[in-house]
Parts: structure tokens; sequence; C-alpha cells
């Protein structure tokens, strides 16, 4: 996890979710068909939920149980339209079948024949190209086309030469597995297509499919193109699906709270309790698959960079997890700024319903209003303020929340938007500079006089949010002025004009 690669596992070894046992019985299915006749597997599973290492993981057990049996991989993503599906589809069944078609010329034949049948008029040029050149400009395309028209004009049928296929393909003895995964990279126009060249191809002996998809959008886009069959069209291509086995939810939070260990790893303490109820009330929810993991470690480790020691650490985990995963509830967050932070602090008792529906519709209007109830608890959260609107709880801000540079004080919360220090205050480096006991008088001196000349928000000078800042740490600011002053006979006159 140190890379956040999104990169599917291939060995046992690297399983951390309980795949292998589920990809070992998938592989056990395959080798037990005796004599296998086009037939069909498919691996159901949403986008993102690991079928990709789990077509890893059964190439790995059926090269160690099944060493007779030959992998042939189509990665149906490189090619981006029907016509380039169906001569790719056939140009990789054809490499991987020649070597037990090579001494049958006629076979060979047939099944580059049967390519350029099934693919249509539309692709026979790059059928040609795909099929008959060993690389792309090794013949010239018009001889290629020649060679194509010489034999699309014996007249043979379809099935003519599917039976000649077949013929060879027994005689061969040899079984193979077309392995056609990523099928959720396709369009669901694409996706049909590939169904449709399986199930064109038909009942070759000794040959057999495994496809990985999501089932749900899969069947829709089915329904949506054939609304007489609907989900019966697939029916008749697979013969045995499985759903992939959901990952448990204790070790999707447990991957995740190493990404967030290694983050946090330079950080001060952060009371685990309260990062707890953060975690689980914000970002837990959104952990559905490993892929949801990977894609909030990726953002986290880009946009924490900039900002890591000016904001609370638990804070903006929570923010980004609603950023990637709840991107309106994060807009409405980020433009209602005044509304959350001064939450219910003029409103009657009386008013507090219509005040809640009220923020309700304002920040999750956009949400299933199944998911309201835990977003509100999570916002609640999050922002303290809410509570008065959301729970009838009077709850007034703390400069508690300043010294911790929470999203939730006025101070500091367009820190967490902008991705860089709020000009209402300073980078925490600074005021560590002015509060180490190391300093000099005049390091300090001179950054005060520095801060007296620049003008940050509202038209203050930044010394005065240096003042701010330092009121959040009275232990602190009782230190720093006792140091000012020994010398205020030096400043005072420019303290003064803060």
């Amino acid at each position: 996890m140190s890379n956040f690669d999104d990169v599917p596992i291939t060995t046992p070894d690297k399983d951390r979710f309980g795949f292998d046992p589920f990809a070992k019985a998938i592989s056990d299915c395959i080798r037990s068909v005796a004599n296998p006749l086009g037939s069909v597997v498919a691996i159901y599973g949403p986008w993102g939920s690991g079928k990709s290492s789990v077509i890893n993981l059964v190439r790995h057990h059926l090269a160690n149980d099944a060493p007779d049996l030959e992998v042939i991989n189509f990665p149906a993503w490189m090619y981006r339209t029907e016509d380039a599906l169906a001569v790719g589809f056939f140009k990789e069944l054809y490499a991987g079948l020649s070597p037990v078609l090579s001494e049958q010329t006629k076979a060979a034949g047939a099944l580059r024949k049967l390519g350029a049948n099934l693919a249509g008029a539309s692709s026979l040029a790059g059928m040609a190209v795909g099929l008959f050149a060993g690389s792309l400009g090794e013949k010239a395309t018009t001889a290629t086309l020649d060679a194509l028209g010489g034999f699309i004009e014996q007249g043979e049928t379809a099935e003519d030469l599917q039976a000649t296929l077949a013929d060879a393909l027994r005689e061969a003895g040899k079984k193979f597995l077309v392995i056609i995964d990523d099928l959720d990279r396709l369009s669901p126009e694409e996706a049909l297509v590939i169904f449709r060249l399986v199930k064109s191809v038909g009942r070759l002996p000794n040959v057999m499919y495994l496809l990985a998809y999501d089932r749900e959008t899969t069947e829709q886009a089915v329904a949506r193109r054939f609304p007489s069959e609907g989900a019966h069209y697939l029916e008749k291509i697979i013969q045995a699906g499985f759903e992939l086995p959901q990952p448990d939810q204790s070790h999707l939070n447990v991957m995740m709270g190493e990404v967030l260990d290694g983050m946090a790893a330079d950080l001060p303490d952060i009371d685990p309790v309260e990062f707890g109820n953060l975690l689980h009330s914000i970002v837990v929810p959104e952990l559905k698959t490993p892929r949801d993991v990977l894609r909030l470690a990726n953002t986290l480790s880009i946009t924490i960079t900039p900002i890591k020691s000016d904001v609370f650490f638990p804070d903006f985990v929570s923010l980004e997890t609603l950023r990637v995963f709840r991107p309106t509830v994060y807009r409405a967050i980020r433009q209602n700024k005044s509304a959350i932070l001064n939450a219910g602090q003029d409103d009657r008792y009386d008013q507090r319903d219509d005040r809640s529906a009220q923020y309700t519709s304002m920040l999750l209007g956009s949400e299933p209003e199944e998911d309201h109830r835990q977003l509100r608890e999570a916002l609640m959260r999050l922002f303290p303020q809410l509570q008065n609107v959301f729970a009838n709880t009077i709850h007034s801000g703390t400069r508690e929340w300043a010294r911790q540079r929470r999203v939730c004080s006025n101070e500091h919360f367009d820190t967490y938007f902008q991705f860089s220090v709020s000009p209402k205050t300073i980078p925490k480096a600074e005021l560590d500079y002015l509060l180490d006991a190391s300093r000099t008088f005049e390091e300090i001196q001179d950054r005060v006089r520095d801060a007296i000349e620049i003008t940050q928000a509202e038209g203050r000078t930044k010394a005065s949010y240096i003042l701010d800042e330092l009121t959040a740490y009275p232990s602190n600011l009782s230190y720093f002025a006792d140091r000012l002053s020994q010398h205020t006979f030096r400043i005072g006159n420019s303290l003064r004009s803060i």
C-alpha cells in the first residue's frame, strides 16, 4: 500500500480480501469440464470490486493444476470501436489456436475465413491486416485484400467453416480457455459486441470462455438493446455465473487504516477516539470495494502535501472523502460557510424543525433520502455547530477548534477548500517559529515588524493574525508576551500600530 498502485494481485500470497478460495473454486470448475463445447463461465462484480485480481488468481491456479490447458487472453479494452473489437477478437483467437492448427492448413484457413465472415464487411480491411499480416505493414494492403477476396469467393458458409474448425480442434485434444476481462472498461454497446462474438463463434470443442463484468449494468444494457429478451439473452450465452464475494468491511477498514497511519506518522498525536468517530461516520461508509480504498488513498497522498501541517488531519481526511464520494455534499459545504459555522445561533426553539429541514435540503438535497440520517450524523461530527439545527443541542464555538486548526473554525475553514493557508490565519510553521524558545529577540522582532507591513484579509495586518493565533495558546501567549515585554522600548510603537 505504500505506492497506492491500482494493480491487480497475481498470486495468493498477496490476497488480503479472501478472494483466493473463490478463485481456486473457479479454476477447479474449469478443470472439471471434461469435454467443453464453447462453454462460458462468468464472474460478476461491480467496478473496482477485484474481478481482475480474481482472474489473475484463476490463471495462477490453472498454470499449476492444469498445464495442458492453453490460456488465450483477449484485452478487449484495447479495441475502442465495434469493428476493432471484432478484428481483435479473431486475431487473438487465431494466434492462440494456431499452434495446434498449424499442421492443418484447411482448419487454419477456416478460422481466418470464419473471422472475416462474422466480423462483417465493414471490418474486412482491418481483418485482412490482422489475420494475414505478421505485423502492420508487412504486406501491402492491396495484396492482403486480394488474398482475402480469394477465399471469400469460395462461397463457404459460416456453418461449413465452423464444422471444419471443430473437427480440427476435436482431433487436437488440447483444451483452451479464452479470458476476457475488463468488460467494465467498454461502453455498453462495445460490451454487447463481445457477447455477440462469443455467441457467434458457437460451440467449438475444447474451447471455454471466462468473462468478468458488472452483471447489473450489463443486463440493463442488454435489456435496452434487446427489450424482448432482456436478461435471458445473456442466460443463453453464460453456462455458469459466479458472484464475486463481497470483501469483508473489516479488511477494507484495516487497509485504509494502514494508509492513514503512514500519512499521519509525522504529525502530533491525534485523539484516537475523536479520529475513530470521524472515520466510522464519514470514511468507512464510503469504502465498499478495494478500489474505493485505493482511490481515496491516491487522492489524499496528493492533496494533503501542501497543507499537511496546517489542517486537522481527521477533518481533512473526512472532507476529502466527501469530495471523492459525495461531491455534491462537499460543494454544498464549501458554498455555505457562514450558514454552517453560525448554524442555529439566532433561532427560536419553535423554529428548529423548519431550520433542520432547510439545512437538510441545503446540504443533502442531492443525496438519496435513505442516506440522510447517516450524513447528518457525519456532518455534526465535522461541524458541531450543526447540532444546533439537527439535534436541538446548543453548541457554540471554542478557541480549541482554532488551536487544532479544525474546519469548523472560522479562521481555518478556507484552508481546507483552497489547499493553501487561509488569509485569515498564518501557517503553523511560522507560529512554531515565534514560539520556539531558542529564538532570539532580534529574530522575533524582525518577524513581527515584517508582519506589520503585510496586509491580509479584511484590511488587517499579518501581525494581528499572529496575535489571534497566539490567543489559542494561552500558556505560550504569556511566554511570548514576557519575551516582548523585556524589550518594549524597542518595538512598543510598532506593536501599537498593528
